[in-house]
C-alpha cells in the first residue's frame, strides 16, 4: 500500500496542488449543512493530505481537533511534512479503519472518501471487513454525529450497453484487463489467496471483443472504464505499464457487492444505503442509538466522463438513455451522509 500512499482520493494528476485542495474543499463543504461546530473530526485515509487541509480550512475559525488516520506509515510521514510546510496542525494516527481508536460515542464527524472499496478489495474476507468498518464508525460516533461516506455505487446492473474501444490504448488495456482483473500478482501467494473471492472472479469474466465492440451490463462497463481512467493516469506518469500483473489497482473492486448476499451482486446507491444502515443498526441494537441517512446524493465527475469519451463510445441497449447519461452514470460518486440519533 505504501507504493501509492501519496495519492489521495481527490487528486487527479496534480497531487498536493492547489487544484487538488480546492477539489477536496468542494466535496468537504457539504459537512457544514449537517454540523456547524464539531468538537472533533476523523478523516480516514489521508492520501496526500488534501482532505485534511480542506477540513482545517473549512473549520479554521472554530476550536476543533482534526485527526488523520492511515494504514501506511509512508502516508502519515508525507502528510506530516505537508502540514508542517503549510503551518497547519492535525493529529496523525497510524491505524486500520476496521479497528477502534476512540471511545464509543465520542467523535462528532467521520469522513471516509474512496476507502470502503479498498477495504473490501485488500482485506481478507472483504464483505466482513466492509461491515466491520461501518460498525466501528457507528460505535465511535457521538450522539448527533455525522458520517460522510464518499465512494462508488454501481449503476443499475440490469442495464446493458455496447462499449466501443476507439483508441489503441483502450484496445490494449481491454486485453490486459480481461486477462488480469482480480488476478493480482503483486504480493506473495498466500496474501493474494486470502483476498481472492471466487464468486467475484466468476462474475468478472469479461467477454472477447467483436471487432472493437463489447456488450456488457453497465456495472461491469463502469468497473472497466474507471480502471482505464486510473491506469491511464499511472501510465502517463510512468508508474504503470500495459500487461503489468503487479499494478495495484488491477485488484481493486470499485463497485463492491452486497455483503448480505452470497453471490457477487454490485450495489446501486439505494441498496448501498440500506446495507450501511442494516450493518450499523444491528451493531447498535443494544444501545440507545441508531443511524439514519440524511443525504443520499451523487456528484457528477464531469472531467472523468469527458476524458473517457476520448477513448470509448457507449450506446444503450433497449433503453433511450443517451451516451452522455451513460457516462455520467458510470462515473458518478455517492455523497452519503449518516447521522447518529437516539431511538
Amino acid at each position: 500500500m505504501d507504493a501509492t500512499a501519496d495519492r489521495g482520493c481527490y487528486e487527479e494528476t496534480n497531487i498536493g496542488s492547489p487544484e487538488s485542495i480546492m477539489s477536496a474543499e468542494e466535496k468537504i463543504n457539504q459537512l457544514q449543512k449537517f454540523i456547524k461546530k464539531p468538537r472533533d473530526i476523523v478523516s480516514i485515509g489521508v492520501g496526500s493530505g488534501a482532505e485534511l487541509i480542506a477540513l482545517i480550512n473549512l473549520y479554521k475559525s472554530t476550536d476543533i481537533h482534526i485527526y488523520g488516520m492511515d494504514l501506511s506509515q509512508k502516508a502519515i510521514n508525507n502528510v506530516k511534512l505537508t502540514l508542517e510546510e503549510r503551518g497547519l496542525n492535525a493529529s496523525l494516527i497510524l491505524g486500520s479503519a476496521i479497528e477502534k481508536h476512540f471511545p464509543n460515542d465520542s467523535i462528532d464527524v467521520f469522513v471516509e472518501s474512496s476507502l470502503l472499496h479498498e477495504i473490501y478489495s485488500y482485506v481478507s474476507e472483504g464483505k466482513k471487513a466492509w461491515k466491520k468498518a461501518i460498525e466501528v464508525i457507528s460505535e465511535q460516533l457521538a450522539e448527533g454525529g455525522i458520517f460522510l461516506l464518499r465512494d462508488f455505487s454501481s449503476p443499475e446492473s440490469d442495464k446493458c450497453a455496447e462499449l466501443t474501444l476507439t483508441t489503441d490504448i483502450s484496445i490494449e488495456f481491454y486485453r490486459y484487463f480481461k486477462k488480469s482483473y482480480k488476478r493480482f500478482e503483486g504480493w506473495n501467494k498466500s496474501d493474494v489467496d486470502n483476498i481472492r473471492d471466487i464468486e467475484e472472479i466468476r462474475y468478472n469474466e469479461y467477454p472477447e471483443s467483436v471487432g472493437n465492440k463489447i456488450i456488457l451490463n453497465l456495472s461491469k462497463a463502469a468497473e472497466f472504464l474507471l480502471h482505464f481512467k486510473n491506469f491511464y493516469q499511472d501510465y502517463t506518469n510512468n508508474t504503470a505499464t500495459l500487461n503489468d500483473p503487479k499494478w495495484k489497482e488491477i485488484n481493486e473492486t470499485y463497485y463492491i457487492p452486497n455483503p448480505y448476499k452470497q453471490d457477487f451482486v454490485p450495489m446501486p446507491i439505494t441498496e448501498y444505503v440500506d446495507a450501511v444502515l442494516k450493518t450499523a443498526n444491528d451493531c447498535l441494537l443494544d444501545t440507545p442509538y441508531k443511524l439514519i441517512c440524511v443525504q443520499k446524493e451523487t456528484s457528477q465527475r464531469i472531467k472523468t466522463a469527458e476524458f473517457l469519451k476520448n477513448h470509448f463510445c457507449l450506446k444503450a441497449i433497449n433503453t433511450q438513455t443517451s451516451e452522455q447519461e451513460l457516462f455520467n452514470e458510470t462515473t458518478a460518486k455517492m455523497e452519503l451522509v449518516f447521522k447518529k440519533i437516539r431511538k
